[in-house]
């Protein structure tokens, strides 16, 4: 059943950023495989463009605005290659993303997932005390109520329909996303495999760690994906008093550590090469699977990206506010999350001390190698996806 072409089907802006996420140049360049992209944003979330601030142009990307639009370059791909791989992003979170989903359900294709969450994500118990905060969070807000239902509401109308696909991706043993249905591939997190990539390519003589990486949220300058979910960054922090905070922090830790922090920019944000609101701190343009060989710390809020932390045997230090202190959602999944990796949070806010840093400076190896199992790969062998999806493409 081998192919030549490979469709990603994406619900959001597909960027310079995804493109080498998912390894397309290397599948193109190694097995010369077409790579088809169907972005379907405006189809799904058209109110969301507004989160992204950079596109990539190419010959490879096709922008749908109706279903019927889609539905017909879809079947001309089908029909001149029914062989054809799909890695489906469109999950059933309403109406058009349900029909994209089943219509994919009539054709007899092969459609994978990648289905983990490559991060730790702590569900919140229910009990009466946390109904009670949500329900009052609802009442104030309720737009992200809507979000909430629909969400919910779809996910299982998905499960009932079995509209999820085939086969499922999946890299460590916790938090699989993917359907019981699905036929489970082992796999990695795009970090890890990202990683293994340019490890190969980098001479490692020459590598000098000599950096401290801020792995940045979008927010509080940015939107990001909270225009999805309707909620206000305003609710979770402010630029007036994060960016200030984070500063003095930024200027206590290069002192003590002597050494100097770059911003790694989110991909859903755009930046000056110097901003002040990182007091004239340098954004690096340097892909993170990348710039991580040269960093001695990485430090962040929280993020996908502390797994290169992970990886490269290195610290990490994972901070909050005081307005961030205020949601205790957050905070009970970022403190989840710092467990994990064996680190302990820093409110920028607080005089911290030296012992603090020298605390996260301890790395907990236990902690590391099980993150490592846990979330960010399934395998032994040290295959990258793009090869996993090359033998995909063979043998299944």
């Amino acid at each position: 059943m081998k192919t030549k072409n490979i469709l990603f089907l994406y619900p959001f802006k597909f960027r310079k950023f995804d493109w080498y996420r998912f390894e397309c140049d290397l599948l193109e360049k190694e097995y010369n495989i077409k790579i088809h992209i169907h972005e379907v944003i405006n189809i799904i979330y058209p109110h969301f463009k507004k989160a992204y601030l950079s596109e990539m142009v190419t010959s490879n990307i096709t922008e749908f605005n109706t279903l019927n639009e889609w539905k017909v370059k879809f079947e001309e791909l089908i029909q001149e290659d029914p062989n054809i791989l799909i890695m489906n992003h469109v999950k059933p979170v309403n109406f058009k993303a349900l029909k994209i989903c089943r219509y994919i359900k009539k054709f007899k294709v092969r459609d994978y997932i990648y289905a983990s969450a490559q991060m730790p994500d702590k569900n919140i118990k229910i009990n009466l005390s946390n109904i009670f905060k949500k329900v009052a969070w609802f009442i104030y807000n309720p737009k992200p109520l809507g979000f909430f239902i629909q969400d919910k509401f779809f996910h299982l109308l998905g499960k009932i329909l079995g509209i999820y696909p085939k086969y499922a991706l999946k890299s460590g043993t916790d938090h699989f996303l993917g359907s019981k249905k699905s036929e489970v591939i082992k796999a990695n997190s795009h970090d890890f495999s990202n990683f293994m990539i340019v490890k190969k390519k980098l001479d490692q003589t020459e590598n000098v760690r000599n950096k401290i990486l801020y792995l940045e949220k979008p927010g509080p300058m940015f939107s990001g994906d909270n225009l999805i979910t309707k909620k206000k960054m305003s609710e979770m922090f402010t630029v007036e008093q994060w960016y200030p905070a984070l500063i003095k922090f930024f200027d206590k830790l290069e002192n003590y550590m002597s050494t100097k922090i770059y911003i790694a920019p989110h991909p859903k944000t755009k930046h000056e090469k110097f901003p002040k609101y990182y007091g004239g701190r340098e954004v690096i343009s340097e892909r993170l699977a990348k710039a991580s060989f040269s960093a001695k710390m990485l430090v962040s809020i929280d993020s996908t990206g502390l797994s290169f932390g992970v990886l490269q045997n290195i610290p990490i230090i994972m901070i909050y506010s005081d307005e961030l202190d205020q949601n205790k959602i957050f905070r009970t999944k970022q403190n989840y999350h710092a467990n994990q990796l064996g680190v302990s949070p820093i409110n920028i806010n607080n005089n911290f001390n030296e012992e603090e840093i020298k605390k996260n400076l301890i790395i907990n190896k236990d902690k590391y190698f099980n993150f490592k199992y846990k979330y960010l790969t399934s395998r032994n062998d040290f295959k990258t996806n793009y090869q996993i999806l090359s033998d995909i493409n063979a043998h299944k």
